[in-house]
C-alpha cells in the first residue's frame, strides 16, 4: 500500500508512471465531483468523501483510492489523515490481505465515522423537539429548518456513497475478490441504516413543527372566538 497524502505534481507523475494509471484519475477531486467509481481492465479508482462536520458547517473532504491485484494507493488531504491511520492499524493486523480487502478497510472506516454525526444529530433532534414543546419561538423554528437542511445534505452524500458501494459489490473486475464483495455487502447495509436514521430524525423534526403550528392555530382560533363574544 502506498499512502501519498496530499500529493505534489511530481509525486503524482511518479505514481502514474509506475502504475500506468492516468494522472487525471489520481488527482484528488473537488468535493462536487468526489463520489465516483472508475473501472479499467487492470485497476479501479474510487473517489469517496470523508465527512468531517455536517451539522454546524459542511466540511467534506475527498479521498482517492486506486487499487489493482498488486497495489493500493490512497491520496488524501491532511484534514482527515486520522481516519486513514485507523484503517492502517487494521491493515497491520492482516498484512497478507489483497488490495481489494484493504480498500474495504479504508471505506468501512470512513462509513463507520458517519455514526459520530448520527449521534450528534440524535442529541440535537431531542433538544430541539423539547424546545419546540416547551418554549418555541421563531428562532427555534429557524434552527429546526437549518438542521433539516443539514440532514438533507447529509443524506444526499450517504445516498451517493451507497450507490458507489453497490457498484463495488456487483463488479466483475478481476482485482475485486469474492471476500471483498461480501464485506462490501456489510458496508452497503451500514449506509442503508444511516440513511434510514437520518430520515427518521428529519421526520421527528417535521412532526414537531406540525405540533407547533397546530398549537399556534388553536391559539389564534381561541383568540378569534373570544373576540367575537
Amino acid at each position: 500500500m502506498a499512502r501519498i497524502g496530499e500529493p505534489t505534481k511530481e509525486e503524482l507523475e511518479a505514481v502514474s508512471e509506475k502504475t500506468d494509471i492516468p494522472i487525471d484519475l489520481l488527482e484528488i477531486k473537488e468535493t462536487s465531483q468526489s463520489i465516483s467509481l472508475r473501472w479499467e481492465q487492470d485497476y479501479g479508482v474510487v473517489n469517496f468523501v470523508v465527512i468531517s462536520e455536517i451539522i454546524s458547517s459542511k466540511e467534506i473532504y475527498p479521498i482517492t483510492i486506486a487499487f489493482s491485484k498488486d497495489f493500493l494507493i490512497t491520496l488524501e488531504k491532511k484534514e482527515y489523515q486520522k481516519i486513514v491511520e485507523l484503517a492502517k492499524t487494521r491493515m497491520d493486523k492482516v498484512k497478507n490481505d489483497p488490495p481489494s480487502i484493504v480498500a474495504y478497510y479504508l471505506l468501512d472506516e470512513i462509513i463507520d465515522h458517519n455514526f459520530t454525526h448520527l449521534e450528534k444529530l440524535e442529541e440535537l433532534t431531542a433538544d430541539l423537539e423539547e424546545e419546540i414543546m416547551e418554549k418555541a419561538d421563531a428562532g427555534t423554528i429557524r434552527k429546526v429548518f437549518r438542521l433539516k437542511s443539514r440532514m438533507v445534505n447529509f443524506n444526499k452524500v450517504l445516498w451517493y456513497e451507497r450507490g458507489l458501494i453497490f457498484n463495488l459489490r456487483k463488479t466483475q473486475a478481476a482485482c475485486m475478490t469474492t471476500k471483498a464483495k461480501n464485506l462490501f455487502d456489510t458496508a452497503h447495509e451500514f449506509l442503508t441504516r444511516q440513511i434510514d436514521i437520518v430520515e427518521t430524525y428529519r421526520e421527528i423534526m417535521t412532526d414537531a413543527i406540525n405540533v407547533y403550528l397546530s398549537a399556534i392555530s388553536n391559539k389564534i382560533n381561541s383568540a378569534m372566538k373570544s373576540g367575537s363574544h
